[in-house]
């Protein structure tokens, strides 16, 4: 049984290594199978002295991905068109640095 609600981490899919000690966790927290997409929630943490919700999307038309550039790591949500072309829907921004002192667990 699946849950809507963004807190739901019941249903862990997988843990992606951003940079070291950094990782995006995802979660599924709505599943239609063959008629329909899933909806995924994700979280930016190091286990240790954060854990930050970033968000939540459907997987048939927005994505989410990241990048590091030097001490700083880009989350980009995306919005794909009928053509699958890509829009931005908007970039956070967070200095690594400042991730590891905020010590807050969403």
């Amino acid at each position: 049984m699946y849950s809507c609600s963004r807190h739901d981490k019941s249903n862990h899919e997988f843990t992606t290594k951003i940079t070291d000690g950094i990782y995006l966790e995802t979660y599924s927290i709505y599943r239609q199978g063959a008629w329909g997409t899933d909806i995924f929630t994700d979280y930016l943490t190091d286990s240790t002295s954060f854990r930050l919700f970033i968000d939540t999307y459907d997987t048939e038309d927005e994505a989410i991905s990241f990048s590091v550039k030097e001490d700083t790591i880009i989350l980009t949500k995306y919005h794909f068109t009928k053509d699958r072309e890509k829009d931005i829907v908007y970039k956070k921004i967070f200095p690594i640095e400042e991730l590891k002192s905020i010590n807050r667990f969403e």
